[in-house]
Protein backbone atom coordinates (compact mmCIF):
# COMPACT_ATOMS: atom_id res chain seq x y z
CA UNK A 1 0.00 0.00 0.00
CA UNK A 2 2.80 2.36 0.82
CA UNK A 3 4.47 2.08 -2.91
CA UNK A 4 1.00 2.34 -4.38
CA UNK A 5 1.03 5.95 -2.86
CA UNK A 6 4.05 6.81 -2.87
CA UNK A 7 5.19 6.26 -6.66
CA UNK A 8 2.06 8.57 -7.74
CA UNK A 9 2.81 10.93 -5.50
CA UNK A 10 6.95 10.61 -6.46
CA UNK A 11 6.14 11.01 -10.14
CA UNK A 12 3.37 14.02 -9.20
CA UNK A 13 5.93 16.06 -7.74
CA UNK A 14 8.24 15.62 -10.07
CA UNK A 15 5.72 16.53 -12.91
CA UNK A 16 4.73 19.72 -11.13
CA UNK A 17 8.53 20.94 -10.20
CA UNK A 18 9.46 20.45 -14.06
CA UNK A 19 6.59 21.81 -15.63
CA UNK A 20 7.01 25.17 -17.19
CA UNK A 21 2.97 25.31 -18.82
CA UNK A 22 0.29 27.27 -16.50
CA UNK A 23 -1.48 24.47 -16.00
CA UNK A 24 1.07 22.80 -13.48
CA UNK A 25 -1.01 24.00 -10.52
CA UNK A 26 -4.05 21.77 -11.18
CA UNK A 27 -1.55 18.99 -10.30
CA UNK A 28 -1.53 20.00 -6.87
CA UNK A 29 -4.82 18.70 -5.61
CA UNK A 30 -3.91 14.65 -6.52
CA UNK A 31 -0.78 15.47 -5.04
CA UNK A 32 -2.18 17.17 -1.69
CA UNK A 33 -4.98 13.17 -1.84
CA UNK A 34 -1.77 10.78 -2.24
CA UNK A 35 0.56 12.53 0.83
CA UNK A 36 -2.96 12.39 2.95
CA UNK A 37 -3.18 9.20 2.03
CA UNK A 38 0.32 8.59 2.21
CA UNK A 39 0.16 9.88 5.95
CA UNK A 40 -2.32 7.61 7.20
CA UNK A 41 -1.02 4.35 5.60
CA UNK A 42 2.05 5.38 8.15
CA UNK A 43 0.26 6.87 10.75
CA UNK A 44 -3.15 3.99 11.26
CA UNK A 45 -2.95 0.79 12.04
CA UNK A 46 -6.40 0.07 10.77
CA UNK A 47 -7.15 -1.74 7.46
CA UNK A 48 -9.37 0.96 5.42
CA UNK A 49 -7.59 3.00 3.26
CA UNK A 50 -8.49 5.74 1.11
CA UNK A 51 -11.62 6.63 2.97
CA UNK A 52 -10.84 10.36 2.90
CA UNK A 53 -12.26 13.10 5.21
CA UNK A 54 -11.24 16.29 2.55
CA UNK A 55 -11.50 18.99 5.36
CA UNK A 56 -7.85 17.14 6.54
CA UNK A 57 -6.84 17.74 3.37
CA UNK A 58 -6.17 21.32 2.72
CA UNK A 59 -3.81 22.02 5.83
CA UNK A 60 -1.75 19.49 4.33
CA UNK A 61 -1.85 20.78 1.22
CA UNK A 62 -0.50 23.82 3.03
CA UNK A 63 2.19 22.75 5.05
CA UNK A 64 3.61 19.91 2.27
CA UNK A 65 3.35 21.84 -1.28
CA UNK A 66 4.76 25.17 0.21
CA UNK A 67 8.07 23.43 -0.28
CA UNK A 68 7.68 22.45 -3.39
CA UNK A 69 5.83 25.74 -5.00
CA UNK A 70 9.65 27.46 -3.77
CA UNK A 71 11.40 24.64 -5.26
CA UNK A 72 9.43 24.98 -8.59
CA UNK A 73 10.12 28.78 -8.28
CA UNK A 74 14.19 28.64 -8.05
CA UNK A 75 14.19 26.06 -10.63
CA UNK A 76 12.02 27.97 -12.82
CA UNK A 77 14.80 30.54 -12.49
CA UNK A 78 17.52 28.44 -13.15
CA UNK A 79 16.01 27.07 -16.47
CA UNK A 80 15.45 30.52 -17.87
CA UNK A 81 18.70 31.23 -17.49
CA UNK A 82 19.66 28.27 -18.81
CA UNK A 83 17.43 28.68 -21.89
CA UNK A 84 19.12 32.97 -21.98
CA UNK A 85 22.54 31.20 -22.18
CA UNK A 86 22.23 28.45 -24.65
CA UNK A 87 20.15 31.08 -26.65
CA UNK A 88 23.67 33.35 -26.33
CA UNK A 89 26.11 30.87 -27.40
CA UNK A 90 23.71 30.10 -30.68
CA UNK A 91 23.82 34.01 -31.05
CA UNK A 92 27.22 33.64 -30.66
CA UNK A 93 28.12 30.68 -33.39
CA UNK A 94 25.87 32.88 -35.78
CA UNK A 95 27.88 36.01 -35.66
CA UNK A 96 31.29 34.49 -35.95
CA UNK A 97 30.22 32.15 -38.75
CA UNK A 98 29.00 35.74 -40.46
CA UNK A 99 32.40 37.12 -39.88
Amino acid sequence: MFFNKFVPLFLLSLLYITNKNWWSNVILVPIATYVFQLISIVSSSESSFDEIEFIYIFPITIIILTPIYFIKKNLEIYLKALDLKNEMKELFKKKTKNQ
